[in-house]
């Protein structure tokens, strides 16, 4: 089991955003994050992400069911003045613990997509 925290693991946003791209069927509760933002114009922009809700997730990776339970705790973390209360995701799947070193690789593959820099997947970690 691996518990993944919002604030305390870079890989949060795009744990959530794999789950809901690879879901075989489209995710019927959501979370919907705000991002809002003003130019020196005046000009207001404004983008949002769609997030898998918070409560129970299945996927797959690597040939393996993979359950992802999202909660959301009690505290609140507090960052200049902005506050949120703190997100868990805890990902658990039936097997060794050699599924989770090709994850982590996965993870670190989809940050640097999301960087937008160019990421080759050699499969030399399929079939473990």
């Amino acid at each position: 089991m691996i518990k993944y925290s919002k604030f305390h693991c870079s890989a949060y946003p795009w744990l959530l955003n794999y789950i809901n791209r690879h879901s075989k069927r489209q995710t019927r509760q959501i979370s919907v994050h705000t991002f809002v933002s003003q130019a020196e114009s005046g000009r207001t922009l404004t983008d949002f992400t769609f997030l898998p809700g918070h409560g129970t997730h299945f996927f797959v990776y690597n040939y393996r069911w993979i359950q992802v339970e999202r909660q959301r705790e009690k505290q609140v973390i507090q960052k200049g003045d902005y506050r949120t209360p703190l997100e868990t995701v805890t990902l658990t799947t039936i097997g060794t613990v050699v599924i989770f070193g090709s994850f982590f690789q996965f993870i670190d593959n989809q940050r640097l997509i999301a960087a937008g820099i160019a990421c080759i997947w050699d499969g030399s970690t399929l079939g473990v």
